[in-house]
């Protein structure tokens, strides 16, 4: 594995990003800029699962109105973490920080997985008056707690990874 991030490191984006001056402070920018619509996006979406905004709007209204944004951030941040990935793509992978938010990442896409197949197949029929079930609400506390662990995450890597 390490062979292949030593690659991806030496190749002309990961030399790039590393070595053009305004380059990753650029791309950090980009990045942070959609990892904050799309966790802000999930923040609102896990909130109202959750019951505490926007009560008087469905979930299905919610979530379909706040997903959209979801998704371009989340590929923005993809592409932007991509290529800051590749500028120290070794130091990056033996980075504690950075694998545990890769983790909590994984947990969170598994738990909105679950939701999605079991408890909010038909949330777009949920009006808003619908009593939740408790599985949506555990879900976006779960969600919540995730988020907030992967930003956390993320945000300790500038400051302990040795670059």
């Amino acid at each position: 594995m390490e062979q292949l991030f030593q690659w991806l490191q030496n190749s002309p984006l990961g030399a790039a990003v590393r070595m053009q001056g305004d380059l990753f402070p650029i791309l950090e920018t980009i990045h942070v800029i959609s990892i904050t619509a799309t966790v802000g996006c999930i923040v609102i979406m896990d909130l109202r699962l959750v019951g505490l905004v926007w009560t008087k709007r469905s979930v299905g209204r919610v979530i379909g109105d706040a997903l959209p944004v979801v998704w371009i951030g989340f590929v923005i941040a993809l592409i932007s973490g991509f290529a800051l990935f590749a500028s120290h793509a070794v130091n990056y992978w033996r980075d504690s920080w950075f694998v545990w938010k890769f983790v909590f990442m994984a947990m969170a896409f598994v738990n909105q997985l679950v939701f999605h197949i079991i408890t909010g197949k038909d949330l777009h029929s949920w009006k808003a008056s619908f009593q939740l079930p408790v599985s949506a609400k555990v879900a976006g506390a779960v969600s919540l707690a995730l988020w907030i662990a992967i930003v956390a995450c993320g945000r300790m890597i500038g400051f302990t990874m040795d670059v």
